[in-house]
């Protein structure tokens, strides 16, 4: 992911948006696959009304360290949509300053023309 904004940093505005763009659809993918699987993982290890069978999951959710795996994919998918809020302010700001050279070329038209006119 990382190398990919790189790269894209070194592209033309246009097809940097477009990178960025895609960049981030991947990001969410990721986030959407990770939170899925996070959560199936989650109601796998359900605990049961009977008392023997929740501490046999207890004593597995111990084992396996749940708690530990299951900060560390929440750790990833925060990581994920802080990439996706940059890359997004990143590409709100482009098209802002896309917006205003813009603005600024048709204020310099109308300029031009309004000059045209008083001198014709």
């Amino acid at each position: 992911m990382y190398e990919d904004i790189v790269i894209a940093d070194n592209l033309p505005p246009l097809r940097r948006r477009q990178k960025y763009r895609t960049i981030m659809m991947q990001l969410m993918q990721n986030n959407a696959e990770l939170s899925e699987v996070t959560e199936k993982v989650n109601n796998l290890i359900k605990v049961t009304e009977d008392i023997y069978y929740a501490r046999g999951y207890a004593s597995v959710l111990r084992k396996l360290r749940s708690n530990q795996w299951s900060e560390s994919v929440s750790h990833k998918i925060e990581v994920i949509r802080d990439n996706y809020s940059m890359l997004s302010e990143e590409v709100r700001t482009q098209h802002s300053n896309y917006l205003e050279w813009i603005v600024i070329a048709l204020i310099s038209l109308e300029v031009i023309m309004a000059v045209v006119e008083r001198l014709l």
